[in-house]
C-alpha cells in the first residue's frame, strides 16, 4: 500500500476546509442516499446540479439546486457536471474516474462519496464509529479498488492522529 505524504494529506485537509460548494454527480446523490447521508451532506454543502444528471438518478426531487442557466442540454450529462462546477468555480463529487480525472487536471477540488464521509467525519459530523459503520455500508456496493480503499483507510488515520 502507497502510503500519503505529508503534503498530500495537507492538501486534502486544504480542500476539505474549502469544500462549501460541489456540483455532484448522479452516482454520488445514490451512493449518499443509500447511505441515508445525502440530507446531511445537502444542509452542510451547498449542492448543485444539473436535470440531466438528476433525471439519472430516477429520483424525483433531492435536496439539491438545479442549476438550469447556461447549461447545453446537447453536452452529455458528465460534461455539464464538469462545466457546472467549472462555472460556478465549486468542487465536484462524483464516483466517475473519468469525470474526477478531468477534474484533476483542471485544477478543480474533487471527492467521491468515501471522500466525502471523511469530509464529514473531519468536520465532526459523523462519529468513527459512524464513519466505519458507512463506510463498510459503502463498500458493500461502490466499486472501489484497493487503492482507494486503502489511501481512505490512510486518510482516516492520519486525521485521527493529527
Amino acid at each position: 500500500m502507497r502510503k500519503m505524504n505529508e503534503n498530500e494529506f495537507l492538501k486534502i485537509i486544504g480542500q476539505f476546509a474549502r469544500l462549501k460548494n460541489a456540483a455532484i454527480d448522479a452516482s454520488s446523490m445514490i451512493y449518499l442516499q443509500r447511505l441515508d447521508l445525502l440530507d446531511l451532506v445537502s444542509s452542510v454543502l451547498k449542492l448543485f446540479t444539473t436535470r440531466d444528471v438528476l433525471d439519472e438518478t430516477g429520483f424525483d426531487s433531492l435536496p439539491i439546486t438545479i442549476v438550469r442557466e447556461g447549461i447545453n442540454s446537447k453536452q452529455t450529462p458528465d460534461d455539464q457536471l464538469f462545466n457546472l462546477a467549472r462555472k460556478l468555480n465549486c468542487a465536484l463529487i462524483s464516483e466517475d474516474r473519468k469525470i474526477l480525472k478531468k477534474a484533476r487536471n483542471a485544477g478543480i477540488d474533487h471527492f467521491n462519496t468515501l471522500m466525502i464521509l471523511i469530509f464529514l467525519f473531519r468536520k465532526n459530523y459523523l462519529t468513527e464509529e459512524e464513519l466505519q459503520s458507512k463506510a463498510n455500508a459503502l463498500h458493500l456496493f461502490a466499486r472501489y479498488d484497493r487503492q482507494i480503499r486503502e489511501y481512505g483507510e490512510d486518510l482516516i488515520a492520519r486525521i485521527m492522529n493529527a
